[in-house]
């Protein structure tokens, strides 16, 4: 850039009224784009207190800075310092080692933003993977959920049947009880019917000997009645039937 362009830009040169309307431009320009002055000093590669200084007019602006700036807001010089009294004075004339260092901070940047592309893309199949993960981890919460549900539904039919099965073995227990009691007083009444039984058969088989006795008698008479007549009948049967006892004196009889 020669003398003439420096000199329009340089507020030393030209003059200290020069400095302030560009850095109300810069500033109007950063209010539009919601940017802070930090973000532009990064943006720029100027140091954040020389781009504080810059804007606040207690620095003059130079042409690494217009061009820095510039290229910071993707504007060219020409364009930043148009309608300003920082404005060049031959248009499109820059320095060529700010050319020089613009080429390679953009190159740099260039650089940057493709690392930071590669690790934003390495990020992103990264998080892609979490989300995934994620899903998948949803998933079987959710199976595990469910399957919990189900288990602990079971649990619960599994305790109120065990509930109704105690419930039914209490019942069975007091019925087995009363059967149980039931069945010894049985036992104690079929003990009194055998014991009767058997003195009833005793007593029937008794009887049936008496009878079997006393018809081997009567048998035995049959032929006396017909020779003695009813009073020699008489003496048989009561002799029979009252074994071998005969009259004692006064007319009784002596027993065994």
């Amino acid at each position: 850039m020669d003398k003439s362009c420096r000199m329009a830009i340089d507020p030393h040169i030209h003059g200290a009224m020069t400095a302030p309307n560009l850095s109300n431009r810069v500033r109007d320009l950063l209010r539009d784009r919601h940017w802070s002055q930090a973000h532009l000093a990064q943006a720029s590669g100027l140091q954040p207190s020389i781009v504080s200084r810059l804007l606040a007019g207690s620095r003059p602006w130079k042409s690494e800075h217009v061009a820095r700036v510039a290229a910071a807001l993707s504007m060219s010089p020409d364009e930043l310092t148009s309608g300003t009294e920082a404005a060049l004075d031959r248009p499109g004339q820059v320095d060529a080692q700010f050319v020089a260092t613009l080429t390679k901070d953009h190159g740099a940047l260039i650089g940057e933003n493709r690392r930071l592309a590669e690790e934003l893309a390495a990020i992103k199949e990264q998080l892609q993977r979490i989300v995934e993960e994620g899903d998948r981890l949803r998933l079987r919460i959710g199976r595990e959920s469910r399957l919990r549900t189900t288990a602990e539904s079971e649990l619960r039919a599994v305790r109120q049947q065990h509930t109704a099965i105690e419930s039914q073995n209490r019942s069975l227990r007091r019925e087995q009880a009363l059967m149980t009691a039931s069945l010894d007083t049985t036992r104690r009444q079929l003990a009194v019917v055998q014991a009767e039984h058997a003195n009833a058969a005793q007593i029937a088989n008794q009887n049936y000997a008496t009878a079997m006795e006393l018809q081997r008698k009567l048998s035995n008479t049959a032929g006396v009645a017909a020779v003695t007549g009813l009073f020699g009948l008489a003496m048989v049967v009561s002799k029979a039937l009252g074994g071998d006892d005969k009259p004692t004196k006064g007319g009784r009889r002596r027993g065994k």
